[in-house]
């Protein structure tokens, strides 16, 4: 892994480079430094979870153990496994957010990318 011919990237500074003047600047993103904290994000975040009578609408849904931001100026979503403690091991919670967070990703027309990741040093 990876396999012969396979692009690697290797992210150790997120850098922004402009091609012309003319292009607006990075996204503000002031949590970026929390994500690579020993002890994760604080505060997760909330998704919309569609099910029985929200099926259509969705009710709020407060994340236990997936932190979901969303950069709403540029339609980037990022969802961090947040449990840095456990090694982000997967527990039923974990897999079953993981869904709920999918599924609020397709519905949410802000939505452009979605970007899985991890918080913590050693994920």
């Amino acid at each position: 892994f990876p396999r012969e011919g396979t692009p690697v990237i290797h992210f150790q500074q997120a850098s922004w480079e402009m091609s012309n003047a003319s292009e607006a600047a990075p996204p503000a993103f002031s949590e970026a430094a929390s994500f690579i904290s020993d002890k994760g994000l604080e505060q997760n975040g909330s998704v919309l979870l569609y099910y029985g009578v929200h099926e259509e609408r969705g009710t709020p849904y407060e994340l236990k153990s997936i932190a979901w931001r969303l950069l709403e100026d540029v339609g980037v979503a990022i969802a961090a496994y947040n449990t840095p403690k456990s090694l982000h091991c997967l527990s039923p919670n974990q897999q079953a957010e993981t869904f709920v967070v999918l599924e609020h990703a397709k519905r949410d027309p802000r939505v452009k990318v979605l970007v899985w990741t991890a918080t913590g040093t050693k994920s």
